[in-house]
């Protein structure tokens, strides 16, 4: 599950991933999708349009994590009494600074997938018909 960290831990810590280049980019999403427990992770680049495309067979998330990723100090690294466990979460965040983000993700007990978009400032979740997994 991703929560925010508490403003007590996020003022302390001031940490921010940031993001310097395509093999940056990718090396995070690669780093997520193994920490979802993928078995297969394939990765394509288009450099013409600078377009990444991760995709992974890993757990996925559920809408309420889906809903929260993204966002600057989010993670989950997070135990149950709220102490910060590690520093992922923020790449994504970075990256939708300075490019257009599109997740989609089917938790594997639900009937449907979600997408979120991450734009800079605003974002979206929408729900669609299941991917074929």
């Amino acid at each position: 599950m991703i929560r925010k960290i508490s403003e007590k831990h996020s003022e302390t810590l001031r940490s921010s991933v940031v993001v310097t280049s395509v093999p940056n980019i990718v090396f995070q999403l690669v780093e997520n999708a193994a920490q979802a427990k993928s078995t297969l992770i394939q990765v394509s680049l288009r450099l013409s349009t600078w377009q990444v495309v991760c995709e992974d067979d890993g757990h996925g998330l559920a809408k309420e994590s889906l809903e929260q990723i993204g966002q600057r100090y989010a993670t989950s690294k997070l135990s149950s009494e709220g102490a910060f466990a590690g520093h992922q979460g923020e790449a994504l965040c970075s990256i939708a600074e300075c490019a257009s983000v599109r997740i989609i993700s089917k938790f594997s007990r639900s009937p449907v997938c979600y997408e979120r978009s991450l734009h800079g400032e605003g974002d979206r979740v929408t729900a669609s018909l299941p991917l074929g997994r």
